[in-house]
C-alpha cells in the first residue's frame, strides 16, 4: 500500500510541460493522406486476392500511395527539424537581444501556442504581453485554449492576454507597445510580399518610438521585412543567422 501511495505521489509531482507543437500536419494534406493510406491498404489486400499475373497492379497502387504520402512525410521532417533545437535557440536569441526593464508592453503577431511570447512574458514584472491570432485550425500552433494552458503551465497567466484579431489590420492604437515580435509568422500571413509586409507595417504603427521590433523567420521572409523597415526609416537594424534569421530593429525616438 505504501508503495502505491509513493507511486501516486511521484506522478502527482510530475511537472506539466507546455505544448508548443507546430502545425497539425494532417490538416495540410487531408485528401492526399487519406488516399495514400487507403491505397496502401488496398494494395495489401489485392496481393491476397489477385492472381500472381496481376500482382503488378498491386505494386503500382503501392508506389502511387507512397507518392501521395510523400508531401506529408516531408512536412513532418521539416517541422520536426525546425520545431526542435534550432527553434529553441532562435527563441533564446530573440529574448536575449532585448534589454528588458520588466514594465514593457509586448505584442506577438501571430502568437499561436505562445512559444515566443510566453518566454518574453517571463521577463516582465509589471508589464503585459499580448498575443494576437485568428486561431485557424492546423496553423499557428493550435487553438486559443492551448495558448492559455501554456501560459498557466509557464506561470505567466497573470501577465498575458490573447486576442482574436487579423494581423493585417490590428485594432490597437498607434504607439502602444514597447516591443513587437513575430516568430515564423509573417511568412504565412499573405500570398504576396506586399500582403505579408502590410503586417510588418502595422506592427511598426503600433510600436512606440524608441521601441524594438524583433522578427524571427526564414531567410526570404526576413529579406522582405528588412526592406520594409528600411523604407520606414529605421536604421538601427541588426541581423543574425543564415537559414533561420533574426532581425532586430529599433524605431527612431
Amino acid at each position: 500500500m505504501n508503495a502505491i501511495h509513493a507511486h501516486l505521489g511521484m506522478r502527482s509531482r510530475t511537472r506539466e510541460v507546455a505544448d508548443y507543437s507546430s502545425v497539425d500536419i494532417e490538416t495540410l494534406f487531408p485528401g492526399l493522406t487519406r488516399l495514400g493510406i487507403g491505397g496502401l491498404i488496398v494494395s495489401g489486400l489485392l496481393r491476397f486476392v489477385l492472381p500472381s499475373g496481376l500482382a503488378l497492379l498491386a505494386d503500382i497502387i503501392f508506389v502511387v500511395s507512397l507518392v501521395l504520402l510523400l508531401p506529408q512525410a516531408l512536412a513532418y521532417l521539416f517541422f520536426w527539424y525546425f520545431g526542435g533545437r534550432p527553434r529553441y535557440l532562435a527563441r533564446q536569441r530573440l529574448v536575449d537581444s532585448i534589454n528588458w526593464r520588466g514594465d514593457e508592453w509586448v505584442l506577438d503577431v501571430p502568437t499561436g501556442s505562445g512559444f515566443m511570447l510566453l518566454a518574453c512574458a517571463q521577463k516582465l514584472t509589471t508589464g503585459k504581453a499580448i498575443g494576437v491570432d485568428l486561431w485557424l485550425p492546423g496553423f499557428g500552433g493550435g487553438p486559443e485554449k492551448r495558448f492559455l494552458n501554456n501560459a498557466r503551465i509557464e506561470g505567466v497567466a497573470d501577465r498575458v492576454e490573447c486576442k482574436t484579431m487579423d494581423a493585417h489590420k490590428m485594432m490597437f492604437n498607434g504607439r502602444t507597445f514597447d516591443v513587437v515580435i513575430s516568430s515564423f509568422g509573417v511568412s504565412h500571413l499573405g500570398k504576396s510580399a506586399d500582403e505579408r509586409q502590410q503586417v510588418v507595417r502595422d506592427m511598426l504603427r503600433v510600436l512606440k518610438p524608441g521601441g524594438t521590433i524583433a522578427l524571427c523567420d526564414m531567410s526570404s521572409s526576413i529579406s522582405e521585412s528588412l526592406q520594409t523597415l528600411r523604407n520606414a526609416g529605421l536604421t538601427d537594424i541588426h541581423q543574425q543567422g543564415l537559414v533561420i534569421r533574426l532581425l532586430i530593429a529599433r524605431k527612431p525616438a
